[in-house]
């Protein structure tokens, strides 16, 4: 379902759990998908492999991997929820990470075509 223009809602079923979602949303980089819990991690995405066989249905993590990466061409733009490379260079997403006023870590994210990214 699209929810705004360009920013859809795809089912990933019992990817994770029953209900299960993902969100396309369209950047300046490209398609982002948020898998949130349906993906294990950025390396079990790219490599196929499934998150906790006891809790996950493993065909329909499969097509939610599968999914991603028919709307965006391949794996580095499908995110994880609980990503353990975050900000590091291993994760291509959050490569070019920055730290917040504070030193907290925080993404910088193009919204855009043309548009200067946001970040807090």
């Amino acid at each position: 379902m699209e929810i705004l223009l360009g920013v859809r809602i795809h089912p990933a079923f019992r990817a994770h759990t029953n209900g299960s979602q993902l969100l396309e949303v369209p950047t300046a980089a490209g398609k982002i998908v948020f898998g949130s819990d349906a993906y294990s991690s950025w390396q079990g995405i790219r490599d196929w492999m499934p998150a906790n066989i006891q809790q996950t249905d493993t065909v329909q993590q499969m097509l939610a991997y599968e999914k991603c990466y028919k709307i965006t061409g391949g794996y580095n733009n499908c995110f994880a929820a609980h990503e353990p490379t975050s900000y590091t260079d291993q994760y291509p997403l959050l490569k070019d990470s920055r730290v917040g006023a504070h030193g907290e870590r925080i993404a910088e994210v193009a919204l855009a075509p043309g548009e200067k990214s946001r970040h807090p």
